[in-house]
């Protein structure tokens, strides 16, 4: 390589490298921001759902249902789900899946959690026919 020609490469990548550092550091901060953006958007939705569960517990344990009651109301909605549209659920499926869920030994709070839980997802997902 001649003198000429290194002249020119260290002439050019001393005229361009501010510049390109500049743009790359803007860039750079323009992607944090949009990942941090993109970071905050998913943890208010996450808390809008958790907020949104919290108020449907809170209703279904103001219902005085009984742990029974509430088990047998878990037990439905999941089946309900699960089932081929159309087959009817019996009793007895539906009193099988209450038993396993009773003796899962969650709490009243955790019931009412998941019962509240259950509806939004199904709100939200399943009945949008």
């Amino acid at each position: 390589m001649s003198n000429i020609e290194k002249w020119l490469e260290q002439l050019l990548t001393y005229r361009e490298t501010p510049l390109e550092k500049e743009k790359e550091e803007t860039q750079k901060k323009i992607d944090e921001i949009e990942k941090l953006a993109e970071d905050l958007d998913e943890r208010e939705l996450e808390d809008d759902f958790h907020e949104q569960v919290q108020v449907a517990a809170y209703f279904i344990s103001q219902a005085g249902l009984s742990y029974n009651d509430l088990c047998w109301l878990l037990a439905e909605k999941i089946l309900k789900k699960t089932y081929k549209m159309g087959t009817p659920l019996s009793i007895r499926d539906t009193s099988e899946k209450a038993d396993v869920i009773f003796h899962n030994n969650l709490s009243y709070a955790e019931l009412c959690w998941l019962n509240g839980e259950l509806d939004l997802i199904i709100k939200k997902f399943f009945d949008k026919e």
